[in-house]
């Protein structure tokens, strides 16, 4: 199977840490374009993190739509990430 993710920048991960939302604003479209809040597991994005650091980046962003409600703490997302790849 051919891998088709295409970066912009070759060194640069965007990583979703979820997707969703829990808000209702009335100006915003992403609750009813993505539905209800739903994070992935920090041993999948921790799996995604070593794929792509073996492809080579060296720069992995952290996004969300609604980063502040992840359901699993960021800190220890975070914390994870920096003794798996920076220790």
């Amino acid at each position: 199977m051919v891998n088709k993710h295409v970066r912009k920048n070759k060194f640069v991960e965007i990583l979703p840490i979820n997707v969703g939302c829990l808000g209702a604003c009335t100006y915003c479209k992403t609750k009813h374009a993505r539905g209800h809040l739903g994070s992935y597991t920090v041993d999948s994005l921790a799996g995604r993190a070593r794929s792509v650091v073996a492809d080579g980046v060296k720069e992995i962003w952290l996004s969300s739509e609604d980063t502040g409600a992840y359901e699993v703490a960021i800190e220890a997302l975070v914390q994870y990430l920096e003794v798996e790849f920076l220790l």
